[in-house]
């Protein structure tokens, strides 16, 4: 739970501090995204799978921050999960694997080039760091461990001669509630490099709607809890975002202006120039 909140409030902290302290000209934009997480890794990777199963919900927050004409810096913070269950099992590999993540990334945007239009592509690139948990849906509503006989079929006891016309067929729960390494064998965390591309739609001087896909390649092939051939996993983030861009005051620009004057006195300007007289009638 401690890892989750940190990658939700990484990004608004940082962008905080960069407010208060006028790192920049400009102020930072802070936003949110939902989408789906589509993973891509040993798992499913050889066999029949249903384009629902890998597929996962994820949200996302965010603060970016222009550095020049062309360009933002964006931190953001991506939790959910991915996901596999092959359709035609003989081995048992399923999964779903809880991520956290905080990526930092270079955002090249065309506002500049296309000052006219209200639609706008962007892309960019970045690193991040990525912590993970594997889950295996591996026991029944009543607590028996699947079997994953030649033939397709999950049974409730291991294939062999005695069990042929004893076993019976089960169906998966769809419930990932076993951990699929507590021993921790392999490392739970990675670094990842994000690549992203998408459109922002201007809906009003301060406020965009973004559709983006985010590819996210990580250092790791343990995602599934399946090292496979040695491949690292990976997986997109298709997704919908909000942002809002802060905005100065005029006024308060110009008080601040003023105070430069605050030990000033102004009274000797009076004795130089005097006042007009009051024209005759």
């Amino acid at each position: 739970m401690k890892r989750y909140l940190f990658v939700l409030l990484f990004p608004v902290l940082f962008c905080g501090n960069i407010l208060a302290h006028g790192i920049f000209d400009s102020l930072p934009s802070f936003g949110a995204s939902a989408g789906l997480l589509v993973f891509h890794g040993a798992v499913g990777k050889n066999n029949n799978v249903s384009s629902l199963s890998a597929i996962r919900a994820g949200f996302s927050v965010f603060g970016q921050e222009q550095v020049h004409p062309y360009f933002d810096v964006a931190l953001s913070g991506l939790f959910g999960n991915v996901s596999n269950v092959p359709t035609a099992q003989t081995e048992g590999l399923n999964f779903e694997t809880k991520i956290a993540q905080a990526d930092l990334s270079l955002i090249f945007h065309t506002e500049k080039l296309f000052p006219k239009s209200s639609v706008t592509p962007y892309a960019g690139i970045g690193f991040g760091f990525l912590g993970f948990t594997p889950y295996g849906d591996l026991y029944n509503n009543n607590g028996e461990l699947y079997y994953y006989w030649s033939d397709g079929s999950i049974r409730n006891q291991a294939q062999n001669s005695n069990n042929m016309y004893t076993a019976k067929i089960l169906v998966l729960n769809y419930k990932f509630t076993t951990p699929l390494d507590p021993d921790n064998t392999y490392s739970h965390h990675t670094l990842i490099f994000p690549l992203q591309f998408g459109f922002n739609f201007n809906l009003l001087d301060n406020l965009n709607v973004r559709l983006g896909m985010n590819y996210y390649y990580t250092l790791s092939p343990w995602l599934d809890n399946v090292k496979g051939s040695g491949a690292n996993d990976s997986y997109i983030y298709w997704n919908v975002a909000i942002a809002y861009t802060l905005k100065r005051h005029p006024i308060a620009k110009s008080r601040a202006d003023d105070r430069r004057y605050d030990k000033v006195d102004f009274s000797q300007f009076d004795a130089d120039f005097p006042k007009p007289e009051p024209a005759k009638k």
